[in-house]
């Protein structure tokens, strides 16, 4: 999951922080930080990506038009999600943690926590993945319409299609890029392209909002003040 930096509340045309009268008042200064992505499962919505709150409104009031409670969902991550509680320190969040650290994709469409995590970031990130039901697959949700995994699955495909043709020199990095940008699953693409750093570099790059917790070479590292 990419990991996301929405930034400080917006100013208005005064230069003085936005005070929104409804959520939905957000949704073009959202676009404008995180682009149009679901900021869970990635996939690009080019309109009724909805504001989601990240704490539902229904029982935190208080914070229905706060900035810092605002990220983009789309219609199957939103509704799942719904008005379940997020305890923070119990499990990962992309606007809090590097995410792409604590998910793993593999082809199929599955995704899971990392092998590699100890014990307890494992069980955060798994959290995660259940809170939106990016663990929804065929074989466990077979009446479900939720085809996100269907999704992550040609997404890898053709992201591995890439990877060949980049590698005997049929495209260049800026084609990869605008394939990510144009069909979502920035995690995929990460991921297949993860020992070419030169790539992986220019789609950190691509799409507005990718926190800065990567190293020189592409590489996740840790997000300050995050878990993982």
């Amino acid at each position: 999951m990419r990991p996301v930096e929405r930034g400080a509340v917006p100013n208005d045309n005064a230069g003085n922080p936005k005070v929104f009268a409804n959520y939905a008042d957000a949704r073009a200064d959202l676009y404008e930080r995180l682009g149009r992505f679901c900021s869970f499962c990635e996939r690009p919505i080019k309109s009724g990506l909805a504001v989601e709150h990240i704490q539902h409104q229904y029982g935190h009031s208080h914070l229905a038009c706060e900035w810092t409670n605002f990220l983009l969902a789309c219609l199957n991550c939103n509704s799942t999600k719904g008005t379940q509680n997020v305890h923070r320190n119990q499990m990962l969040f992309p606007d809090q943690d590097n995410t792409f650290r604590g998910l793993e994709y593999t082809a199929g469409g599955e995704v899971t926590s990392r092998a590699s995590l100890r014990p307890p970031q494992k069980a955060k990130a798994t959290r995660l993945i259940r809170l939106v039901g990016l663990d929804k697959m065929p074989l466990n949700n077979p009446q479900a319409a939720n085809l996100r995994w269907n999704d992550r699955r040609e997404a890898w495909e053709k992201a591995n299609r890439y990877l060949d043709k980049f590698q005997t020199g049929m495209v260049a990095i800026d084609a990869v890029v605008d394939l990510c940008k144009s069909d979502g699953h920035w995690s995929i693409w990460m991921t297949v392209f993860a020992n070419i750093p030169d790539v992986c570099l220019a789609l950190i790059g691509a799409i507005p909002g990718t926190a800065a917790c990567f190293n020189t070479n592409g590489a996740p590292i840790q997000r300050p003040g995050g878990h993982i």
